[in-house]
């Protein structure tokens, strides 16, 4: 029986790890395409304010050209600097710390759960049946074809030995 209760709790706890330790391994979403969007979103704005400046006559048509060059080429710099390779190299570390963060959880969660359950519950009960726990009047031996009593035969047990000793409280 106890056999039964111990594969039911590794089956729960097993059931536990999968549901949290794929979340920790999954990578998170690429924030590059929102990097790019955005860096294009401000240069794009940062053009029209030149255009409208241009247009207003604060600036010369001189001056504007060789700030549109400089946000372009601020533009390539972020472009270029993204395609490095330290963001791999962060996502590389980042894969490798949630690696050992999913390893730690798939250990600590049966040893956690293991010693709440010493504290907590109450394992005697599992590993040592208690004796009698078992519901059979002792006259089920004399009922033909060694079958269990049914509910009327029980009571009618129960009452025999509850008036013969009113004072056990174990019927």
């Amino acid at each position: 029986m106890y056999i039964v209760f111990f594969l039911a709790v590794a089956a729960l706890v097993i059931i536990g790890i999968m549901a949290v330790v794929p979340s920790i391994l999954r990578k998170p979403k690429a924030s590059l395409g929102d990097r790019e969007s955005s860096n294009l979103h401000v240069t794009r704005q940062r053009l029209e304010e030149l255009d409208r400046s241009i247009a207003a006559g604060e600036l010369s048509e001189v001056e504007g050209n060789q700030i549109r060059q400089e946000i372009e080429l601020a533009l390539l710099d972020d472009v270029e600097s993204e395609s490095d390779s330290k963001p791999k190299l962060a996502d590389t570390i980042s894969q490798r710390s949630n690696f050992r963060v999913a390893i730690a959880v798939a250990v600590l969660i049966p040893f956690v759960s293991g010693s709440l359950y010493l504290m907590v519950g109450e394992p005697v009960t599992v590993i040592l049946p208690q004796q009698g726990a078992t519901p059979t009047p002792p006259d089920s031996a004399s009922l033909p074809d060694n079958r269990e009593p049914t509910m009327e035969e029980m009571i009618e047990v129960l009452e025999t030995r509850l008036f013969a000793a009113p004072d056990d409280p174990q019927g």
